[in-house]
């Protein structure tokens, strides 16, 4: 059994008795299609190509994915610091396509920038150094084919995931 990533989404994978790959979704107790995710999730041909998404995450892959989560809720209580930086950049050592982690990494340069730029002599080539960093962060997002979803296709996926809970339990649709 394998944890498997989609935008903004993590999924199940595993080899049923008759050797193929089933996917396993627990938001709505389903078994959909790998063709049902890529187009309710909007998952590019690219993403896919990449490894990006769809793809079973190694043990050390799903590690380094409990430490995207670690890391948010880190910096939650504590903000932006080097120990988040830490965080990722140790998790990218062993999930380098991870695009949450990634995007935490690039929200964190962006953040520092940010702060810097509030000072009243803020030190311009320590932010154009993050800014930099914030910008190669985000190339590497775009070439593991990364897409935002868009919010209402987003908002449509959510809505079927409940229409099909409801006709699983045999429950009259609202």
């Amino acid at each position: 059994m394998h944890g498997v990533l989609a935008p903004n989404h993590l999924y199940i994978k595993h080899i049923d008795e008759k050797g193929q790959w089933v996917n396993v979704e627990l938001t709505n107790a389903g078994f959909p299609r790998d063709q049902w995710i890529i187009k309710e999730l909007a998952i590019s041909v690219e993403a896919i190509k990449q490894g990006t998404y769809m793809t079973p995450l190694t043990e050390k892959q799903s590690i380094a994915f409990a430490m995207f989560d670690l890391a948010c809720a880190y910096r939650f209580q504590h903000g932006y610091d080097t120990f988040l930086l830490k965080i990722m950049n140790t998790a990218l050592t062993y999930y380098p396509k991870c695009v949450p982690l990634l995007m935490i990494k690039a929200n964190f340069f962006r953040a520092i920038c940010l702060t810097e730029l509030k000072k009243a002599h803020p030190d311009i080539a320590f932010v154009k150094n993050n800014y930099d960093l914030y910008k190669n962060n985000q190339g590497t997002i775009d070439q593991l084919g990364y897409k935002d979803m868009p919010a209402e296709l987003y908002e449509d996926w959510v809505k079927s995931v409940e229409r099909e809970k409801i006709k699983r339990r045999g429950l009259p649709a609202k």
